[in-house]
């Protein structure tokens, strides 16, 4: 779940996967929300931990999948901890 999770990004790399032989007469838009929304489900069915999340980047972008959440707000959490980071090491 994790290794897809990272597959879906602005450069669109999830679509690389080929989940269905018809998949190529689907709207490229529509797909892509359509991921996301099993995208969405799968992670608030089996959960992620947020605080393991944080701390490992390979694992950061599943927090947007998290409800109430989504890419801009995972992303900021992301930088804020970055920046945290930094801080503390100066």
């Amino acid at each position: 779940m994790v290794e897809l999770g990272q597959l879906y990004n602005s450069d669109e790399d999830i679509l690389c996967i080929n989940f269905h032989p018809f998949q190529g007469k689907i709207d490229k838009q529509r797909l892509l929300e359509e991921i996301e929304e099993e995208f969405v489900g799968i992670v608030n069915i089996v959960g992620v931990d947020f605080n393991e999340c944080l701390k490992d980047s390979r694992k950061g972008h599943m927090l947007q999948f998290v409800c109430g959440l989504g890419p801009a707000k995972a992303a900021f959490l992301l930088r804020v901890k970055v920046f945290k980071v930094c801080i503390k090491s100066l």
